[in-house]
């Protein structure tokens, strides 16, 4: 699996073909090179939309990357962000991303905006952003109060 490396952001990107699963040696290759390219361009974008993305999300990007589905937009809310995370790993447990992709990115959208979904990613956020409170002294502390309040109102 090839660690790829955009600005300051490290990732892997899960090479899923392979020869015998329905294609030559060099019809794999060509998939997987294919494949990094849009995973890369996606990386991309959503570095673009937004500059705090964390090698983590770009991560689940990769490894959310399919040819069948339109490309993947980060939500630019970090609650909305991080219900879709808790969504995809609920839905997760239960279907096969593989077995249909279409219905389980519908279940997913479904779960994120579910009442308890959003309160839990709610919490995650507030309690993330209190832990960086605890760790940050004077100027650091100001400027990350700035961000929040920043982001709550064009959130």
């Amino acid at each position: 699996m090839p660690s790829l490396r955009i600005n300051a952001h490290s990732f892997e990107c899960p090479l899923p073909y392979r020869a015998g699963h329905v294609c030559t040696s060099s019809e794999a290759a060509e998939l997987n090179k294919l494949r990094t390219e849009r995973v890369v361009a996606q990386a991309r974008n959503a570095i673009n939309q937004n500059p705090d993305v964390t090698s983590s999300t770009l991560a689940l990007l990769a490894a959310d990357f399919s040819f069948t589905r339109p490309p993947y937009e980060l939500p630019p809310d970090p609650i909305q962000r991080e219900a879709r995370v808790i969504a995809k790993s609920i839905v997760g447990k239960a279907h096969n991303r593989n077995d249909n992709p279409k219905k389980f990115d519908s279940l997913v959208a479904e779960a994120a905006m579910s009442a308890e979904v959003q309160a839990e990613a709610s919490r995650r956020i507030t309690r993330q952003s209190e832990i960086a409170k605890q760790s940050l002294t004077g100027e650091h502390l100001e400027e990350l109060e700035n961000m929040i309040s920043d982001a709550a109102k064009t959130g």
